[in-house]
């Protein structure tokens, strides 16, 4: 299993250990993997693969393959236009309402 562990160093602090997966978590929870996540955080502030690539080697993490990163895009996208679909459709729904109370 790919993961890795971020340990806090600080003395003051309690030793709370915690862990980071790399890989695909259980589709059945409402979390996502790092790469979903990374992507859906780029596509609203505007930016894209090579910025965010740039970004982790400033930071000295490997980063996703173009290829993946793709991928995780066209994902991200889908449910994008799905919530913002969901969204208009509730606000119609709500304006509607108002108009005729």
């Amino acid at each position: 299993k790919k993961s890795w562990t971020y340990k806090h160093l600080s003395p003051k602090m309690c030793g709370l250990e915690q862990t980071l997966e790399t890989d695909v978590l259980d589709r059945s929870t409402k979390d996502m993997d790092v790469n979903l996540a990374t992507t859906l955080a780029a596509v609203p502030t505007g930016i894209g693969y090579s910025q965010c690539e740039e970004m982790m080697a400033v930071l000295n993490v490997p980063f996703m393959a173009h290829r993946t990163y793709q991928r995780c895009h066209e994902s991200v996208a889908e449910v994008i236009c799905k919530t913002a679909l969901q969204t208009i459709e509730e606000a119609g729904k709500e304006e509607a309402a108002l108009a005729i109370a």
